[in-house]
């Protein structure tokens, strides 16, 4: 063996990272994914799949109640007018996982019109 087992990596330690990142990154695809829905219906003023969005599963963690669910409807598409007008936009959006890393999204892949 090499020096000292303090210094070493084993191999739990090593899949257990491998594990992480694959968690991770599977995490930040779904994000990206509503996001991408998200900007897409806002695009095309479909609001009912805008409320589906935000009921997804995947964003059960906000705990979103119905009764704020106009609110936040208006307001995002106060939002996303205002972005869209904005000519410096920037391509990277910030976004925290469930374990409170942090990614950044690149927007720019994520929105697709057809």
């Amino acid at each position: 063996m090499m020096g000292s087992s303090a210094a070493e990596l084993w191999l739990e330690d090593i899949v257990e990272v491998v594990e992480a990142v694959e968690r991770h990154a599977e995490e930040a695809g779904r994000a990206a994914g509503l996001l991408a829905a998200l900007n897409g219906s806002l695009a095309s003023a479909n609001d009912q799949v805008v409320v589906s969005i935000l009921r997804a599963q995947d964003l059960s963690y906000l705990h979103i109640k119905s009764s704020t669910i106009p609110s936040i409807l208006d307001t995002l598409k106060q939002v996303f007018q205002k972005k869209s007008a904005n000519k410096n936009k920037c391509p990277w959006v910030p976004h925290t996982i469930n374990d409170g890393s942090k990614v950044r999204l690149f927007y720019n892949l994520l929105f697709i019109t057809t």
